[in-house]
């Protein structure tokens, strides 16, 4: 079985929005097995594939971004759950769009609003 080193940090963006990062450590069998060109990332990880250095993929399965860095680890980053108090509320996001517009819309009352 193939390991992933998978690390995740959560950490407080704005008005209560949690947002992930995360880091998916090089892995030269993998690399090796596939054939993979020292100057390019890699991870079969929700269909990364490969990737040269600085280029960004949308996850296929997640509102979230890989990008090759220089290193060659891939750095994650991705929208997560929202707190919003009883004024607002969370409209979901569309998978299908790009990273970030695929992540939670936060609407609220036109009085709240006029207060930001």
């Amino acid at each position: 079985m193939k390991l992933l080193v998978f690390t995740i940090i959560f950490g407080l963006f704005c008005h209560g929005t949690m947002a992930w990062v995360g880091i998916i450590l090089r892995n030269d069998t993998e690399r090796a097995s596939h054939k993979i060109p020292d100057n390019r990332c890699f991870s079969l990880y929700q269909d990364i594939g490969e990737l040269g250095f600085g280029e960004r993929k949308k996850l296929s399965e997640s509102c979230a971004i890989a990008t090759c860095q220089p290193n060659l680890d891939l750095a994650l980053e991705g929208c997560s759950t929202v707190a919003v108090d009883g004024e607002c509320q969370i409209l979901d996001g569309d998978i299908n769009d790009p990273f970030p517009d695929c992540c939670y819309k936060i609407v609220c009352k036109e009085s709240i609003l006029n207060k930001i």
